[in-house]
């Protein structure tokens, strides 16, 4: 069963066209984003941002960590236009933030990338920020 990723409604909409296209390209094979549409389909869209705050959204930075290595990082997930080089805005569409959205601070989650399962402690969610695309 998919997990409950709650989204504004404009994030909804601008993800939901994503994927369609996706899916209409026939570009939805890696499991992570057929994971992230299944999400899609049993989101709960919400205008009220304060349903945001304690859940990983897009715009939100968070700390996670590797349970394997025990390595910490700090991202924020955001729309493909939006990531940066260094690594520090990451696209909801890449393994990692398909595994982060929706989730709480505590939670466990795997990240399911190329080299396999990867599992992963979020441990705060620091801040959702409003980002401006480029």
């Amino acid at each position: 069963m998919a997990k409950k990723i709650i989204l504004t409604s404009s994030d909804y909409k601008k993800l939901f066209k994503i994927i369609q296209a996706y899916r209409e390209s026939n570009r939805l094979k890696p499991d992570h984003l057929r994971q992230l549409a299944e999400e899609l389909e049993n989101a709960a869209v919400t205008d009220d941002p304060e349903l945001l705050n304690d859940v990983v959204s897009i715009n939100s930075t968070v700390i996670f960590k590797n349970t394997d290595t025990g390595k910490s990082e700090i991202v924020t997930v955001v729309f493909p236009a939006d990531i940066d080089q260094d690594g520090s805005r990451i696209s909801i569409l890449c393994p990692l933030g398909t595994a982060l959205i929706g989730e709480q601070e505590g939670n466990f989650t795997y990240c399911l990338a190329p080299t396999g399962k990867i599992e992963l402690r979020v441990d705060k969610i620091v801040a959702r920020q409003a980002v401006i695309s480029h």
